[in-house]
């Protein structure tokens, strides 16, 4: 597709609405993200509170960008949410030439890699502080206008593909505590200690070996895996490796659910002291129903007593208390039962974080085609 590259100066045109900053009055203000993101609203902004003597109001339609980030794309076409929030002078305004350009052709090109490349290269200063874009450079940039009738074809065919935000009707977090409910009705509780033991055999460290160490995420968000990496990257604690289908704890995130379950493929990595290891005394236990109950909101109240201390840093939790914990043993085929559903709706959020993920790239890639295809 043929169009005619023109400065942004001849369709935008400089339009700031100055207003002076009263100390009575009280400001919505908004902020301009990187990478075609939008504005951000950064909340009321009380005229008692700012040394600015004047603020800019946006208005619905105008062509906003960040003087300190617009290298790096923050340059956005105002929402009709955002109109009569203020800004400061460091976020020039425009009006736009909707003779010679649709708004939303205009705001999806904005949001292009290509214009971020162009960007990126009007700045005037060494150094990410200093990668100004002057509004003289900003109108100099040139963009692509085929006619009218192509931008509004190529803009109508953007926004179809926009994803669309469709959140799951299944609440998996309340199914599993209420299948856990359920199920320690009347079951009888025991002190983890006499359900797990330790596993912690501690290996010696080869200088000339490579190691893959773990972490875990609080919250239920399962384990980190790192990178492997020499003996240099690993701290000056003690290591031991993971067993597979192991329940381990980190000692000092243990209170905000820092709790998992290894995996098979979790074979051959190593932990730190940090990290607290179980493994059952018998078959009676499943180290994932335990993994699920200590998640439950009455696990994480267990956890937290059991680790004591102030400060979020200082709240360790030993293996003592671990073990001192009781929890709910319903029989084996309760727990097994459990489990099963709460893997099967881990998977279903897996899926949907992988369609959401996948819907998102769609439009991004369909823009940076369209617009490499414009001569």
């Amino acid at each position: 597709m043929r169009a005619e590259w023109v400065p942004l100066g001849d369709v935008l045109r400089l339009a700031q609405d100055a207003v002076t900053v009263r100390t009575d009055e009280s400001y919505p203000s908004a902020g301009v993200l990187n990478r075609g993101r939008g504005l951000s609203d950064k909340g009321i902004l009380a005229g008692s509170a700012t040394s600015y003597g004047r603020l800019f109001r946006l208005s619905k339609g105008q062509v906003v960008y960040s003087k300190l980030f617009g290298w790096e794309g923050a340059v956005a076409l105002v929402p009709y949410a955002f109109d009569g929030y203020f800004v400061s002078s460091e976020f020039p305004t425009f009006e736009v030439a909707t003779d010679r350009v649709s708004t939303d052709y205009l705001d999806q090109y904005l949001k292009s890699e290509q214009f971020t490349d162009q960007m990126s290269r009007s700045t005037n200063g060494l150094g990410q502080r200093r990668q100004r874009v002057n509004i003289d450079a900003f109108l100099k940039i040139k963009a692509a206008l085929p006619s009218l009738v192509d931008q509004e074809r190529i803009a109508s065919h953007l926004m179809k593909l926009k994803p669309v935000t469709r959140p799951s009707t299944v609440d998996s977090g309340h199914i599993v505590e209420h299948l856990i409910s359920a199920a320690v009705h009347h079951a009888k509780r025991r002190p983890l200690g006499e359900l797990l033991q330790s596993d912690r055999p501690w290996v010696d460290i080869d200088d000339a070996g490579s190691f893959r160490t773990i972490g875990v995420r609080g919250f239920g968000r399962g384990m980190i895996r790192y990178p492997e990496g020499g003996a240099e990257t690993l701290s000056k604690l003690r290591y031991y490796p993971l067993k597979p289908g192991a329940l381990v704890v980190s000692n000092i995130k243990a209170w905000e659910g820092a709790v998992c379950v290894a995996e098979e493929g979790d074979a051959g990595r190593v932990a730190s002291n940090r990290f607290l290891q179980y493994v059952p005394i018998s078959t009676e236990i499943a180290t994932s129903w335990v993994e699920q109950y200590l998640l439950s909101p009455n696990g994480l109240v267990s956890l937290n007593a059991a680790s004591p201390g102030s400060a979020d840093r200082n709240r360790t939790l030993s293996m003592a208390a671990f073990e001192a914990i009781e929890i709910p043993v319903p029989n084996r085929e309760t727990q097994d039962g459990v489990i099963r559903v709460a893997r099967a709706l881990k998977r279903v959020r897996a899926h949907q974080a992988r369609r959401d993920k996948l819907s998102a790239a769609i439009l991004p890639a369909a823009r940076n085609k369209i617009f490499n295809s414009i001569r």
